[in-house]
């Protein structure tokens, strides 16, 4: 139902003046994602890395950070909505918990082998830009930079890199391919992303003088990138399986 209503707001929005309103919707949209992607990102990315590494590797959990992960990021969805100037000091307390916390999870799950398989690695940066957009929350909070940095780091790294990544991942799965040996223009697909996440969040910190260009190529390494996971999948799915099973 909130996640409706974010929506509808969102377009609605979209047709007519912007208001507080449409913003809170636009906040619930885009947070109830980034929420999703950190329960499922905390569930299937160490299984991935195991199965994946071509080394011996077990990624290391807590359920200590599991609990304040979860709690703070429920604090920080509650307080966004929250329209009081107290509300946003709570969130970006709560947006410093989950920073911390993920950050010692992302450490845990690494492995060198993790940059060997690219099926893994967009998944792992996935998580490290959605950890990064909360640093920047508190940070555009504090004033130092732009808000918009924060929604960038999470929307076109996390969301962007986590979806093309298991998009991938799937049509290779469910194609009867191996997951294990991706063709290489789909590491060429997620660097793009990854290279257009750079450009957008850290491009305007950088060369701020050149902000709208910066923008434009953003916006073209992304079209690129998918442009590119296009070419090569869809040939996948539009013919049989190559395993020869059904689907």
């Amino acid at each position: 139902m909130l996640f409706n209503a974010g929506g509808t707001h969102l377009h609605d929005g979209a047709l007519s003046a912007w208001t507080p309103r449409h913003q809170a919707g636009h906040q619930a949209g885009l947070y109830l994602i980034i929420g999703l992607i950190l329960m499922m990102g905390r569930r299937v990315v160490p299984v991935f890395i195991t199965s994946g590494v071509p080394e011996a590797f077990e990624p290391r959990n807590s359920r200590t950070l599991d609990v304040v992960s979860l709690l703070a990021y429920l604090v920080f969805f509650g307080a966004l909505l929250w329209p009081q100037d107290a509300g946003a000091s709570v969130a970006a307390l709560a947006a410093g918990l989950i920073f911390a916390a993920n950050l010692i999870r992302l450490a845990g799950w690494h492995t060198p082998g993790i940059w060997r398989r690219p099926l893994v690695w967009v998944l792992y940066l996935g998580m490290c830009f959605i950890t990064l957009g909360f640093l920047l929350h508190v940070l555009a909070h504090a004033g130092w930079i732009a808000p918009s940095l924060a929604v960038h780091a999470f929307a076109y790294g996390g969301i962007g890199l986590m979806t093309l990544g298991m998009m991938s991942r799937v049509s290779l799965g469910h194609s009867g391919r191996n997951i294990h040996q991706p063709a290489p223009a789909f590491a060429w697909a997620f660097a793009l992303l990854t290279v257009g996440a750079l450009v957008r969040v850290f491009g305007p910190l950088l060369w701020p003088q050149h902000t709208p260009a910066l923008f434009g190529l953003a916006q073209a390494l992304w079209m690129l990138s998918f442009g590119v996971f296009l070419l090569i999948t869809l040939p996948m799915l539009t013919r049989a399986r190559v395993d020869g099973r059904p689907g």
